[in-house]
């Protein structure tokens, strides 16, 4: 497929597409899963993004602001990146981390952060190149 990636705001009607996405990630999400979480995300901490090409979906970013007040500001966080299995390898991953990086600019952000599955070696190696580098190790417990 040829011709620029265009990155959108993504809306309640690209929730089926994003469910497919993130389901390539092992995330069982429906497109009604998807659409309640839009629901309840605002703009002003909040942001999907979906890169396409010729009007088709090729990945998607979803970028959140989180306080900070220990260290006195925001960080950005991205809470889901996702590229087309087709697509992975083609410069897509790219284009929407930097669009994260203007989200995370755009809503006073001081720090962008991400995280990714321990299993995942082929998302290290990219956000490395990309200049990201580990800092932590995430816990969580399901409540």
């Amino acid at each position: 497929m040829t011709g620029a990636v265009v990155v959108r705001a993504g809306t309640a009607a690209d929730a089926g597409t994003l469910a497919a996405l993130f389901r390539q990630l092992g995330h069982p999400v429906t497109g009604e899963d998807v659409r309640a979480q839009l629901a309840g995300m605002t703009p002003d901490r909040d942001r999907v993004l979906v890169a396409e090409r010729a009007g088709v979906a090729l990945g998607a970013v979803v970028v959140s602001s989180t306080p900070f007040p220990h260290e006195g500001h925001a960080r950005a966080r991205i809470t889901a990146l996702v590229v087309d299995e087709g697509e992975r390898g083609s410069g897509v991953g790219a284009v929407l981390l930097r669009a994260a990086e203007r989200v995370g600019r755009e809503l006073g952000c001081a720090v962008l952060e991400l995280t990714t599955g321990a299993e995942r070696s082929g998302a290290h190696r990219f956000y490395e190149r990309e200049g990201y580098t580990s800092h932590s190790v995430r816990y969580h417990r399901p409540l």
